[in-house]
């Protein structure tokens, strides 16, 4: 006697409503599947934050193995090197920023460095180059310059991109040429390198001082900013 039997098997893809007819479990309340969807895209959502996460830190990594850190928001701050804490702020509190003024030449709105303090106007310049080497950039729109007070020691009686509190350190602007001198003084005689620039376009100037050395290139742009 020959007994046929069929086996019906669930496929892959079978529901959970299958499973739970089969094993005559009650149906779940909509409470419950709401609250397990949550849990269920919260989840997700963590584990896609995670891989960024890891994305970042390798990244980091590759990009400077030895000071890897991961960005945070807020401050992140760019320590000088005279050992003294000074930092420059990405977010910079009301009294670390520089004024906005329209008192230049032709009342264009500037920054205006005056009396800001961790800045390079009133403190002394060693506070944020070395005394034996340093390095400093300026960018600036100069529209006119109206001194041209020549030699080495009349450098502090001219205009100036910026300078420390006691003039001893500076870029200044002479209108012969038109140029821009560099000065540095420890002792005499002073120690001035000129180049020359053009008004009325941006212009990038900077001070270098090395092996005794004092330099000052500028780079001029032909355009307005």
């Amino acid at each position: 006697m020959n007994i046929a039997a069929k086996i019906s098997r669930p496929s892959k893809t079978a529901s959970a409503a299958y499973f739970r007819s089969a094993l005559k479990l009650p149906r779940p309340t909509s409470e419950f599947v709401a609250a397990e969807n949550a849990y269920r895209k919260e989840s997700d959502a963590r584990r896609s934050l995670s891989g960024r996460l890891e994305a970042l830190k390798i990244e980091a990594n590759i990009d400077n193995p030895s000071r890897a850190k991961i960005p945070t928001p807020g401050t992140d701050s760019f320590k000088d090197q005279t050992g003294g804490g000074r930092y420059f702020e990405k977010i910079g509190v009301t009294s670390a920023q520089p004024a906005v003024t329209t008192a230049d030449p032709n009342s264009r709105t500037c920054a205006d460095f005056n009396g800001i303090t961790s800045q390079l106007i009133g403190a002394s310049i060693s506070n944020f180059v070395g005394l034996s080497s340093g390095f400093v950039i300026c960018s600036g729109y100069i529209d006119a310059i109206d001194t041209n007070n020549t030699g080495a020691g009349n450098a502090a009686n001219n205009d100036f991109l910026w300078s420390d509190d006691a003039g001893y350190l500076q870029m200044a602007l002479l209108s012969g040429g038109p140029i821009v001198q560099g000065s540095n003084f420890v002792s005499y005689p002073w120690q001035v390198a000129s180049t020359a620039i053009s008004t009325g376009v941006p212009v990038v100037t900077t001070w270098r001082h090395e092996g005794g050395s004092l330099y000052s290139p500028s780079m001029a742009a032909s355009r307005r900013p």
